[in-house]
């Protein structure tokens, strides 16, 4: 299944294995709990998304705009955040296990699965994940 440049702006989706959604409109989604397993959500628009829950192991979400998503509880053991924007994302609880979150973008409202705001830069993670 590929959707690449596609809009799903208030979509509810929920169990999607390896699916290609690079460059996709998912502002406001609701996808929580959803199985995102290995994911192509390169570039993808994600501001607003509820993913709280969602599982997103091994997904690539490199440069996407996670802006205000809420990312509460979700599962990115071994996702690729490289250059994503997470100004304003809550990731309260989320597993970050293996994660790659260089070039990130945060600001003093992004949550980190401590709790802790985002006063460090992308070279100085949250305990946990590494860098690629």
């Amino acid at each position: 299944m590929i959707h690449i440049r596609c809009q799903y702006t208030g979509a509810a989706l929920w169990q999607v294995v390896g699916p290609t959604l690079s460059f996709a409109s998912l502002e406001g989604a609701r996808l929580r709990y959803a199985e995102l397993y290995e994911a192509n959500l390169v570039g993808a628009a994600l501001a607003g998304a509820d993913l709280r829950g969602a599982l997103l192991i091994r997904a690539d979400l490199e440069g996407a705009d996670l802006r205000h998503a809420d990312l509460r509880g979700a599962h990115l053991q071994g996702a690729r955040l490289r250059g994503a924007d997470l100004r304003g994302a809550d990731l309260t609880g989320a597993s970050l296990d293996g994660t790659c979150l260089s070039d990130v973008i945060c600001d003093a409202l992004t949550r980190w699965p401590d709790g802790a705001p985002c006063n460090r830069s992308a070279a100085d993670p949250p305990s946990g994940p590494r860098l690629h």
